[in-house]
């Protein structure tokens, strides 16, 4: 009995003291779970500075390489090699050419005009577009405004467009309301985009102006009109329209 008694108390010391090790064990685990839960947390709100950093970084490069770019027009429609060795001069004569010399009392100066830098088109291809930076922005104003009030522009026989040059950011932005603007022009409702990319319209006189072209087509525009409901969303007043023509 006295031999059973030594072994039992012996296996029970064994047993307490690996016990204490697995206490002490799982005591250094949480204590490391626990630190490593504060560097996560504290990694998250880093990340989340970076984020909102690079956000706020990201759009003032874009607003200032936008602003770089206020004098610029890009011109899409013309011949290749219609500017010979002399894409300076040309631009001021097409712009005169397109626009009408009577819209400008003097020259217009051109501080620099090239090709986009795409590849050449082959044969066939549509033209690439022109660049120029014209010397005063208000040349600038009035050669879009101009082109605004024509409507229409033809060149040597070609249809050509005047757009003001933005960053390939805006031009995104911008190029994702072409659906709702498609839909506007059939139905003949007045819309202007402003800087960077938001769309304005008028309807019975009052403005409108989204963000984005969800909220285009979700916003309800009040509407005093008898033959239409009291509040459209933007799609649903320009499918009225159309229908209605």
């Amino acid at each position: 009995m006295e031999t059973i008694r030594v072994e039992l108390a012996d296996q029970v010391d064994k047993l307490s003291t690996a016990q204490k090790e697995n206490a002490r064990t799982q005591e250094d685990m949480e204590k490391s779970l626990s630190d490593m839960s504060d560097r996560v947390v504290a990694l998250e709100k880093s990340q989340q500075a970076l984020i909102s950093d690079n956000k706020r970084l990201t759009e003032k490069c874009v607003d200032l390489e936008n602003r770089s770019r206020r004098q610029n027009i890009r011109i899409v429609g013309v011949a290749e090699g219609a500017e010979a060795n002399n894409a300076n001069n040309f631009v001021a004569r097409f712009l005169v050419e397109v626009l009408g010399g009577e819209n400008f009392d003097r020259a217009i100066v051109i501080d620099k005009a090239h090709r986009s830098l795409a590849p050449k088109p082959r044969l066939g291809e549509k033209p690439s577009a022109i660049i120029a930076r014209l010397h005063y922005l208000t040349d600038k104003e009035k050669v879009m405004s101009l082109s605004r009030a024509k409507g229409k522009l033809s060149f040597e026989g070609s249809p050509v467009h005047i757009f003001p040059d933005m960053s390939p950011e805006v031009g995104r932005q911008r190029a994702a309301f072409n659906q709702v603007k498609a839909k506007l022009r059939d139905a003949g409702v007045q819309y202007s985009m402003q800087f960077p990319a938001r769309l304005v319209i008028t309807v019975d006189g009052t403005r409108h102006m989204f963000k984005d072209p969800p909220s285009a087509e979700r916003s309800s525009i009040p509407t005093p009109c008898p033959h239409r409901r009291r509040d459209e969303s933007l799609l649903q007043l320009a499918g009225s329209i159309i229908e209605r023509h």
